[in-house]
């Protein structure tokens, strides 16, 4: 009998540049992770589904209740955080300017800022799961002092995804100004290369796409059934 299919839960929508999802997906779905030997065995982990103005994020349930788990062992074998802790704040600190003063980069300063986000992201990603509130209210009795401090870490670094996303933007505003809003459709290999594809190939994508391991898909939700990804 074939195994079942995942029902995937959406965990988020908003206006995303193509380039931030690139460096979300690859951030959350390297194996092994940075913080784990451990691979995640729900796959495809993440779907991301745009449609016009707006991406949506799917993610596997079961692949965040592996992800929780395997944080939550860690944090009560050491007693605290700070295998993930440290390193995000660590990684975070090199770009805290960038993304709080959201400053227009020229194309080789937002490659090296971009680089930079996926190399934090996946801390991020972890730090975000112990963030999230259902793991919150399940464990937040276990070790209270350092919840409390995780917490405050919430709010210090808030400002991460909205203003890293707004600097990615306006900056690929100015590098490709006759391009206007199609920016938002470039891809990470399309910007270091500087060759951006064609208005028409940028529309034919404003259409909507799907990105999960780690490849672009045009069209609708067909084209995942036909390539046996869900």
């Amino acid at each position: 009998m074939k195994p079942k299919k995942p029902l995937y839960k959406k965990y988020f929508g908003r206006d995303f540049t193509l380039a931030m999802i690139e460096i979300w997906w690859r951030g959350e779905v390297v194996n092994p992770k940075i913080w784990t030997d451990k691979k995640q065995p729900h796959l495809p982990y993440i779907i991301f589904e745009n449609v016009g103005l707006v991406t949506n994020g799917f993610y596997n349930p079961e692949g965040v209740k592996w992800c929780e788990k395997i944080i939550m062992d860690r944090v009560k074998e050491t007693g605290n955080f700070d295998f993930i802790k440290i390193p995000f704040c660590r990684e975070l600190q090199k770009i805290k300017f960038i993304y709080e003063k959201q400053p227009i980069l020229n194309r080789k300063d937002l490659i090296a800022f971009l680089e930079q986000c996926e190399l934090i992201w996946p801390w991020f990603e972890a730090m975000w799961w112990v963030w999230e509130f259902r793991l919150y209210n399940k464990y937040k009795n276990i070790l209270p002092k350092q919840y409390r401090k995780i917490m405050k870490l919430r709010d210090e670094s808030q400002n991460f995804v909205p203003g890293a996303e707004a600097t990615i933007c306006k900056s690929l505003r100015k590098i490709y100004s006759s391009l206007g809003d199609l920016v938002m459709l470039l891809k990470i290999e399309e910007i270091i290369e500087n060759n951006p594809p064609s208005r028409k190939v940028l529309n034919e994508r404003a259409r909507g796409y799907f990105f999960t391991n780690n490849q672009f898909f045009e069209g609708k939700i067909g084209v995942l059934w036909r390539k046996n990804l869900i």
